[in-house]
């Protein structure tokens, strides 16, 4: 998938009020997605910095759901 092509698509996703996001760490880093339930990781990353980075944007603390 293209750059303008994945753009408009997360574009789209974040407008949605439910949805599941399957990505690999190519899509990982900055990445901004508003109410967030749930973070999910199949594979953990060996790297403490790696596993925050992923982890860090979606999983915000102190954010609650509504």
């Amino acid at each position: 998938m293209d750059h303008k092509t994945r753009k408009m698509m997360f574009a789209e996703f974040a407008k949605t009020k439910k949805g599941v996001l399957i990505t690999t760490d190519l899509s990982t880093r900055g990445l901004n997605f508003e109410n967030v339930g749930y973070v999910v990781q199949f594979d953990l990353h060996s790297q403490i910095k790696e596993y925050v980075n992923r982890i860090g944007r979606t999983a915000r603390m102190s954010k609650t759901v509504s």
